[in-house]
């Protein structure tokens, strides 16, 4: 036990517990707990020196060194000041403090850090390991620019995670009924749902990934407006729960690229959704603006005070299966067939080119425009 421990220039091996209020080290190197035991100190460098950690501290970090974790299991209870590098090398580091603004953090070698209940990241966060976020969370840098993440997991029951820029990791999970607030552009293979969490994105930012749950009905997608979704989200059988589209800028629209299939899709913006590829859904409420459809739809659509449009626009031929109850419905695009399988009801329905649309089933609206193209009420208008 000892008030202040001094490493200078030198090599100090530490190899079983070390209890003192101060540690400092210059431009050596500190080894603690190379044996057994654990650390109670503050770590104070003055320098560009090091510290090794094999086991447990309970302490502040601060200065301008270099800090590495090299035990299998081990935890840091205390704060990561603005350090230099802070370089997960191995097993398993959780952090029950944060980490300050302009240290570098680096998990290495598939290892894993794990930060506890309001602990935060100030720092950019690099490296091929995996990051585990135990309730609430801010990720201030950006995460896996240089290299990306494996694995990030967050979300869990009743916490709220907010990542402030760009990330990127081959997997982040949403790992409970928690909220990943993602104010970057997220790019990996996959966001997946574990549970029944929400996954949302700011205003003007893309999901360059699949967005996948473990089970069907599980998981909503909050999109803010002006958003692109280049994976394809949900499968068959394994349906998305919700995707929230709440963007409210007229001018801008949210784009899907790929095959989206889920369970409810409500849309309470007035911006434009745009559908590239099918779309699979239970129920479609569009309660403002315009939902683009550009292969048809598997579903329903049962807008809430019959409101929104519903466009089936592009040079394919759609098919909507299901009954549609909506504020306008806007098809029949030059050279194409738009078909409605069942009932519609809808205040205006416009023939908006020289193409076909075919109703199956009856239909019930206020005004019908055929305009230039063709309309075949099969059971009457």
């Amino acid at each position: 036990i000892a008030t202040n421990v001094n490493v200078n220039d030198g090599i100090s091996n530490f190899e079983k517990g070390l209890t003192a209020t101060t540690t400092t080290i210059k431009d050596g190197t500190g080894n603690f707990n190379t044996v057994s035991g654990s650390t109670q100190s503050d770590i104070v460098f003055t320098g560009n020196g090091t510290a090794n950690l094999h086991g447990n501290l309970t302490g502040d970090i601060t200065g301008t060194g270099i800090v590495n974790t090299k035990g299998s299991v081990q935890t840091i209870t205390g704060n990561i000041g603005n350090t230099g590098n802070f370089n997960i090398d191995s097993g398993t580091t959780t952090v029950d403090g944060s980490i300050g603004t302009t240290t570098i953090t680096n998990i290495n070698n598939n290892s894993i850090l794990k930060m506890t209940n309001n602990s935060n990241i100030g720092s950019i966060v690099n490296g091929f390991g995996n990051l585990t976020l135990e309730g609430n969370s801010t990720i201030a840098g950006e995460v896996g620019a240089i290299q990306s993440l494996n694995t990030i997991n967050a979300g869990a029951n009743g916490s709220e995670v907010i990542f402030d820029k760009n990330v990127f990791a081959k997997d982040l999970n949403v790992i409970g009924n928690g909220t990943v607030k993602l104010d970057g552009n997220l790019k990996g293979d996959n966001l997946t749902f574990k549970a029944n969490g929400n996954a949302e994105l700011a205003n003007g930012k893309e999901i360059i990934s699949n967005v996948k749950t473990d089970t069907k009905g599980n998981g909503t997608l909050t999109l803010n407006g002006n958003n692109t979704i280049s994976g394809t989200v949900g499968s068959s059988g394994l349906e998305l729960g919700t995707i929230s589209l709440i963007g409210n800028t007229p001018t801008e629209t949210t784009t899907f690229k790929e095959n989206v299939y889920v369970t409810n899709v409500s849309k309470t913006g007035d911006e434009t959704v745009r559908f590239e590829n099918n779309l699979t859904a239970t129920n479609v409420d569009i309660r403002k603006g315009i939902v683009n459809l550009n292969n048809g739809l598997s579903g329903n659509v049962n807008s809430t005070g019959n409101l929104g449009t519903l466009r089936l626009d592009g040079n394919n031929n759609q098919t909507v299966t299901g009954d549609v109850k909506v504020g306008n419905i806007d098809s029949g695009i030059a050279g194409t067939t738009s078909t409605f399988n069942k009932t519609v009801n809808s205040q205006n329905i416009t023939n908006t080119g020289t193409g076909t649309t075919n109703f199956k089933d009856n239909v019930i609206a206020t005004n019908v425009n055929v305009n230039d193209g063709i309309s075949n009420f099969e059971k009457g208008l």
